[in-house]
């Protein structure tokens, strides 16, 4: 090959890469947490006609949707409660201190499993 056929061949080749990172790229659909904002937003608004969850994500939540606008005096949203004990069910309200040098994950584990051991009900056996 000669220094022109390359030099052509360069050029052709930087020319499509270019046109292939400027061109417009498709649009992506909703994220169901997207969907799911509008969907509530819409059923709070009293604007839904009718339509159930899975209509709705048909008509509204397609590749060209576009995400629910937050409103403005919407209040912000508050940390989640610990959820109420139902029932007897007490749990343990720290780590236990022998499981410390373990990771918290299996310190939690441990502390409950510990908990919950003296109070479980034997299982009954086959005779």
């Amino acid at each position: 090959m000669t220094i022109r056929q390359i030099a052509t061949c360069a050029g052709f080749v930087a020319l499509v890469g270019a046109m292939i990172v400027t061109s417009e790229q498709p649009t992506q659909a909703l994220t169901m947490k997207e969907c799911s904002a509008k969907y509530q937003a819409a059923k709070s608004a009293g604007t839904l006609s009718g339509q159930n969850w899975r209509d709705f994500r048909k008509a509204q939540c397609g590749p060209d949707a576009t995400a629910a606008a937050p409103a403005a005096g919407a209040p912000a949203p508050t940390p989640a409660t610990a959820p109420k004990a139902t029932g007897n069910a007490v749990f343990p309200t720290a780590i236990s201190p022998k499981y410390s040098s373990e990771s918290a994950g299996k310190a939690r584990m441990h502390t409950c499993l510990d908990h919950t051991t003296p109070t479980r009900r034997p299982m009954p056996t086959a005779a």
